[in-house]
């Protein structure tokens, strides 16, 4: 006899794979990276990160999208020198279809960093978008969690 699969959405909690968060600078912790095809067909890497130390936002999920084209692949290095310990000493270039790429990735997974989230609307929604990566370190320095850093 054939085992049918059942989903009780009853018994499903509602989670927030995307969450909307006000205007301000957060503390992030990465999860881990999938590459995948953007709506536009480009190729793109998905980070996927959670928000740590916000009284309101703590444990929710964010995801940043880096499009794998010359012309936007300024923003993977600059977040990737933003998380990664040792990305600034690299000297050569790197593929992105590398095991070093890969390697790079890796070494990010549970990482932590700041980002600076603004907030815009788009389609009639409101949506977040990065204005800036910071290393640990440096945001430390700068306007506490939650606050706009210049």
């Amino acid at each position: 006899m054939e085992k049918r699969l059942t989903i009780n959405f009853n018994e499903v909690d509602a989670v927030a794979t995307d969450t909307v968060v006000e205007a301000g600078k957060y503390r992030m912790r990465v999860i881990g990276f999938e590459t995948s095809m953007a709506k536009t067909g480009m190729p793109q890497l998905r980070c996927d990160l959670e928000i740590l130390d916000h009284p309101e936002f703590e444990g929710s999920m964010k995801r940043e999208y880096f499009p794998l084209d010359e012309n936007a692949i300024w923003r993977i290095r600059q977040f990737l020198k933003a998380v990664h310990p040792d990305v600034s000493k690299l000297k050569d270039e790197v593929r992105v279809d590398s095991v070093v790429f890969e390697d790079l990735l890796e070494d990010c997974k549970g990482e932590s960093l700041f980002i600076c989230y603004g907030v815009e609307e788009f389609e009639g929604l409101e949506k977040n978008f990065s204005r800036r990566y910071i290393r640990l370190e440096i945001g430390n320095k700068e306007s506490p969690p939650g606050k706009i850093a210049k």
